[in-house]
């Protein structure tokens, strides 16, 4: 009992040095990765003119990684210039080194095309359908479109709610010529043009290629349409 009594004092010294040592270690501040992490995606995009909103994730409180004793850096994902999720590498290259991955959201005020009342699948576009408005985006891979004259007379391929923003995948180009249908063929040699008669063999719209049979020759060739619905043989 003599002997544990004695050495009882010494072993909470040392448990007290152990956790003091614990308390004291310098720890890199979490808001200082989140702010690095920040900066970075704004140092990527580059243009001050593109209005961008910047949210760093939260950091996980538990987190201890050791001060850096010098500058972090800070390397975004390709994603960056973009908007939506981001993931930003922070990393200590110092005396003690270490990584982290920050997850950012990216989202950027832009003035695109939005429908200005529901539209159904197949709906022909008219003037009143449209209209430019602020949107924050965040979709990555989404081709807003920010030029309403390409859209008259487009066809929806599937619903748009009223205010939604509307996306160059959600539209095609109505059928200039069906299948079947009796056209007229231009034969183009340099300025010269010869125009005869023809059956197209395909449906397809202004700009599209396709086949069509020449009335006179019974020959098939291939040719784009032209916007007065003609296909241009050259």
């Amino acid at each position: 009992m003599q002997h544990r009594s004695q050495h009882l004092p010494y072993s909470l010294a040392f448990c007290c040095i152990v956790v003091s040592n614990i308390v004291t270690a310098a720890l890199q501040p979490l808001p200082e990765i989140r702010a690095a992490a920040a900066a970075a995606i704004r140092a990527s995009i580059g243009d001050p003119k593109r209005t961008i909103d910047i949210e760093v994730d939260r950091l996980d409180p538990r987190l201890r990684l050791a001060s850096c004793s010098v500058p972090l850096a800070a390397t975004p994902n390709a994603q960056a210039q973009t908007p939506g999720r981001v993931s930003v590498n922070i990393r200590c290259d110092g005396d003690v080194s270490w990584s982290v991955f920050v997850q950012v959201l990216v989202r950027e005020q832009r003035n695109v095309a939005v429908a200005t009342a529901g539209l159904p699948a197949g709906h022909a576009l008219v003037a009143s359908d449209v209209a430019l408005e602020p949107r924050w985006l965040t979709a990555p891979n989404a081709s807003y479109i920010e030029d309403t004259t390409q859209l008259s007379g487009r066809l929806t391929t599937r619903p748009f709610a009223a205010g939604a923003p509307l996306v160059t995948q959600g539209f095609k180009t109505p059928r200039a010529i069906r299948r079947g249908a009796h056209i007229t063929v231009a034969l183009a040699t340099g300025a010269v043009a010869i125009r005869t008669n023809g059956i197209a063999l395909q449906d397809g719209a202004i700009g599209d290629r396709i086949q069509v049979r020449n009335d006179t020759s019974q020959r098939i060739v291939e040719g784009v349409i032209a916007e007065d619905g003609s296909v241009v043989v050259r």
